[in-house]
């Protein structure tokens, strides 16, 4: 069907394997792959730096903006790989979204070897416990 294209989500807190599962996922779908976090860094759609937690502060209406042209223009499927994917993809572009998990204890250990540590390595350790991604 011609213009028909899906668009799936692959969210989840850092660590739980969202790019890797994304990846392969567009390549079995022939899609193409947007990881968020590039896509903010690359084309500067941020809105501050949070100095405690080290890190970029995304522009969401300017990511939710950008996404609408992304999908707007694509011939065919789009996996987007980001922990706040849904909330800058427009609800009625969305086929299907996949929540990923990982167990706590050994989230933690990965995001210590990726030199998650303090406050940001606890505040992402909660929201794996609490199922913050998944509501």
């Amino acid at each position: 069907m011609k213009g028909f294209r899906r668009v799936i989500l692959v969210t989840g807190t850092p660590g739980v394997g969202k790019t890797s599962i994304s990846r392969l996922l567009a390549s079995k779908l022939d899609a193409a792959y947007i990881n968020l976090g590039e896509l903010v860094e690359r084309e500067k759609l941020i809105s501050g730096v949070d100095k405690m937690r080290e890190t970029l502060i995304a522009d969401t209406p300017k990511v939710s903006k950008r996404m609408r042209e992304i999908i707007t223009s694509s011939e065919g499927n789009v996996i987007v790989d980001g922990h706040y994917a849904v909330d800058v993809v427009p609800t009625k572009n969305v086929h299907m979204v996949f929540v990923l998990r990982r167990d706590p204890d050994e989230l933690k250990g990965l995001m210590e070897n990726r030199g998650f540590k303090g406050r940001k390595l606890w505040e992402n350790l909660a929201a794996e416990i609490l199922d913050v991604c998944l509501w």
